[in-house]
């Protein structure tokens, strides 16, 4: 299935993206040879357009369309590197070794480093993020954790009942030994009061081992 951030979507997308990219830089190679143009109506001017102007002009138009539409599916930065990056290279590449029609020198000196100024930095982004992957998937020590954890919170269900719940021993802890001191005291009171014989308090003491 065909979907903006399916595997499969997303190479058919890049793919595409790069098609319109090339008739983009068609289209304005071939513009920029024209030149300046303007024909019908008030805007005619001495270089009237011709049937080529406007064939690579639709050209350029499609590519451009094409690229804008296509980014909604690779993604904002690849998007706009594709856009930008390609014509720009495309319009210095013309400044430089092209035959620039009338006003197309200018614009291909300003818009080619202009374009790739704004292209390039996202452009670089955009490559790392395709040989990254996306950082949105979740690595295997990530999965592994959450489906151990939905294992364990699965296996106690919110309706166990006192039978089936998992029994937990609880020790008390235990309880202190009365010092020696105290125990002396206590068989000394037990003496006052007549509660134990000489006899019976001598026997007590002896097994404290006093």
């Amino acid at each position: 299935m065909f979907t903006p951030r399916s595997t499969t979507g997303l190479i058919i997308a890049r793919f595409l993206s790069v098609d319109f990219a090339i008739a983009m830089c068609l289209g304005l190679w071939h513009l920029l040879g024209i030149g300046t143009c303007a024909s019908g109506g008030p805007f005619e001017i001495a270089n009237a357009c011709t049937d080529e102007a406007m064939t690579w002009g639709l050209v350029f138009g499609a590519g451009l369309t094409g690229s804008i539409i296509v980014s909604f599916f690779t993604g904002f930065a690849w998007g706009w590197a594709m856009m930008f990056v390609p014509a720009g290279a495309t319009a210095l590449a013309f400044a430089l070794v092209g035959d620039p029609g009338v006003g197309a020198d200018t614009a291909a000196w300003t818009i080619g480093p202009l374009f790739l100024l704004m292209g390039l930095p996202v452009a670089a982004y955009a490559i790392k993020e395709a040989l990254g992957g996306d950082d949105t998937t979740p690595d295997a020590t990530t999965r592994a954790r959450a489906e151990n954890y939905f294992r364990n919170t699965a296996s106690v269900s919110p309706w166990t009942t006192a039978a089936t719940a998992p029994q937990i021993n609880i020790t008390p802890p235990a309880a202190a030994q009365p010092s020696t001191a105290q125990q002396l005291a206590r068989l000394d009171a037990l003496k006052a009061t007549g509660a134990l014989t000489d006899t019976e308090y001598a026997a007590q003491k002896r097994a404290m081992g006093v």
